[in-house]
């Protein structure tokens, strides 16, 4: 099963370069090794995030730094806006942390309009900071960000923005900076292609101001204790340096490859997934809301999963099951990170082969 090449959203495909890169010997956290380790990756991501700002390297999965942006940046009351199982999951933690969460939410398959946040912060009192899942992994819709944003900017200004790009960030452009976004995060085995185990957020000066006035942020996930020794290139505990030498070797690949070569080769992945999925099924996103680094396949009865899903195994490639409540019924292809495009443009024609036969 090891030997499987899997379109799944995560761990993605990873470079045998990058592989190895971690086999390096290990230093301490407290070297000006690894100091300088740490300020060349932060260096890489924020020409990545398009941020001149933090960028905190994390020893976890995305969904702590997700609890962090909860933790440290809401006080009661917050906003989420929920279009499937990973944004439902953003406000479920709010409420699991013991802040005041409301849900905005739309069906599966539909995306958040601005003029519906729009309509929705007319309509409440002000909320503390907004949480906003770019690209919902478990139905593969994308949001429109900046539109979302520049709402969120002009309603009320003193409001924060929190950003899950999980799922696409080094796949589609995303400057945070311009789109005035105070805490964006993300993880390393999706879009970046790198092992599972490290998570990246940028934090805007502002954030960082708020997270100082909310008590009972907790230690490990702490802004300000981060932002204390990311300040002095360091982590307040011991991080994982095997994923730093990958991180490290992976931003140089990901600059070599080119930013702009690297997004366009996410969308020309993405429209022929599209292409196939409406030949043969149909899509589950709606049109305007479907994203260029994953696709959820709707089956409509024409495809049953567990056979398909053998059919591939042996032709040597894996594609994920439906999420949650949509497992019946869909199948998800992820088109994100260094997948070669030849295995991809493989894994379409075995695709065809077996709903064809």
């Amino acid at each position: 099963m090891g030997e499987l090449v899997r379109f799944i959203p995560g761990p993605s495909w990873v470079h045998p370069e990058v592989l190895e890169a971690q086999a390096r010997a290990l230093i301490g956290h407290r070297e000006v090794l690894t100091a300088e380790l740490q300020a060349q990756c932060e260096a890489g991501l924020k020409a990545i995030f398009q941020t001149r700002h933090r960028v905190l390297i994390s020893s976890s999965s995305g969904s702590g730094l997700m609890e962090a942006a909860v933790r440290n940046l809401v006080t009661t009351r917050c906003l989420h806006l929920v279009c499937g199982s990973f944004s439902s999951r953003w406000f479920d933690m709010a409420r699991s942390c013991g802040k005041e969460p409301e849900a905005l939410t739309v069906d599966d398959g539909c995306g958040i309009t601005s003029d519906l946040l729009a309509d929705h912060l007319t309509g409440h009192e002000a909320y503390e900071t907004l949480f906003i899942t770019h690209n919902e992994t478990s139905t593969g819709v994308v949001n429109p960000l900046a539109e979302l944003c520049k709402v969120a900017r002009g309603s009320n200004p003193d409001m924060l923005i929190c950003v899950d790009t999980v799922s696409s960030m080094a796949g589609v452009p995303i400057p945070v900076d311009d789109f005035g976004i105070d805490f964006c995060v993300t993880s390393a085995q999706k879009c970046f292609s790198l092992p599972p185990g490290l998570a990246f957020a940028s934090v805007s000066p502002r954030a960082l101001e708020k997270a100082a006035t909310v008590e009972n942020r907790g230690w490990y996930f702490d802004l300000i204790n981060l932002e204390k020794y990311a300040a002095k290139g360091h982590y307040p505990s011991t991080p994982a340096i095997s994923l730093m030498y990958a991180l490290a070797r992976q931003l140089g690949r990901i600059f070599s490859e080119g930013l702009s070569e690297r997004y366009r080769r996410h969308r020309v992945m993405a429209d022929k997934v599209r292409s196939w999925a409406e030949t043969h099924a149909a899509l589950f996103a709606k049109p305007g809301f479907r994203s260029d680094t994953l696709t959820a396949v709707e089956t409509q009865g024409k495809i049953d999963f567990n056979q398909f899903s053998e059919f591939l195994a042996k032709r040597g490639f894996a594609v994920a099951g439906g999420y949650g409540e949509l497992k019946s019924h869909t199948f998800r292809v992820a088109h994100m990170g260094d997948i070669p495009m030849q295995s991809f443009d493989d894994l379409l024609e075995v695709m065809t082969e077996c709903v064809t036969r």
